[in-house]
């Protein structure tokens, strides 16, 4: 894998076709790397090992990694070997802006940790499907007007449509820290889903609503906007 890899890297990158591409990266994630680290003494006395970092030539914090031992051309360097899901998660503590795979190399190959956490996110498409499954096997039908909370940075439309499946919350503080408070109402027969109690009250959302349900403004006050459900297409 690691050999395929390293021609991959021998091609002009910006010319690779897309089939090329996805394997490129598909074998990055399965792949594991040398990371050189030094050993340095924590604030508590107790020693702490860290990644190496240097510099890019545009200035930035990188890491380097390696395929191989061979490919560091020093054999005294202390190096721990990582999968590359477990070398995201400490980069992502270690205030640096990506990796170099094989410096020494003809053609090293920079990567940021963004990119590289990317490769683990689930796909979009697939979690938005799941979720509008759940919503058609598990919401609840309402037995009285209930109203949730949106908070938003900017005011929204006259008429709010969601086209993906909303997060709101039962309580009014959610994510009070954004400006715009939406209160929805939902009308007795109206459709929701519960996802649980709240984890943490102020951050996380307790309900989902269905993609297409159709809001109408009914009210303003300052920065409070009353909402009422007028249809939820995505139930017929």
């Amino acid at each position: 894998m690691k050999d395929k890899l390293k021609k991959l890297m021998e091609k002009d990158l910006s010319k690779l076709d897309d089939n090329e591409k996805e394997e490129l990266f598909n074998i990055i994630k399965e792949c594991q790397f040398f990371v050189p680290v030094e050993v340095t003494q924590g604030d508590n006395g107790i020693e702490e090992v860290e990644p190496i970092r240097i510099k890019s030539e545009t200035g930035e914090l990188v890491t380097p990694i390696f395929t191989d031992l061979d490919e560091m051309h020093d054999e005294t360097m202390l190096t721990v070997e990582l999968d590359t899901i477990d070398l995201v998660n400490v980069l992502e503590n270690c205030h640096v802006e990506g990796v170099v795979i094989n410096p020494f190399s003809k053609i090293p190959m920079a990567i940021t940790v963004n990119t590289l956490s990317q490769l683990f996110l689930p796909d979009f498409e697939l979690v938005i499907q799941e979720l509008r499954g759940l919503l058609h096997q598990n919401s609840t039908t309402l037995a009285s007007e209930t109203e949730v909370y949106l908070r938003s940075k900017e005011p929204l439309e006259e008429e709010f449509i969601p086209e993906i499946p909303l997060n709101a919350s039962s309580n009014r503080d959610f994510r009070d820290n954004l400006e715009y408070l939406n209160i929805l109402k939902l009308s007795k027969g109206d459709k929701l889903m519960y996802v649980g109690d709240l984890v943490d009250e102020n951050e996380r959302p307790d309900v989902v609503i269905a993609p297409e349900t159709v809001f109408k403004l009914v009210s303003q006050d300052g920065n409070e906007y009353t909402w009422e459900c007028v249809d939820q297409p995505f139930y017929d």
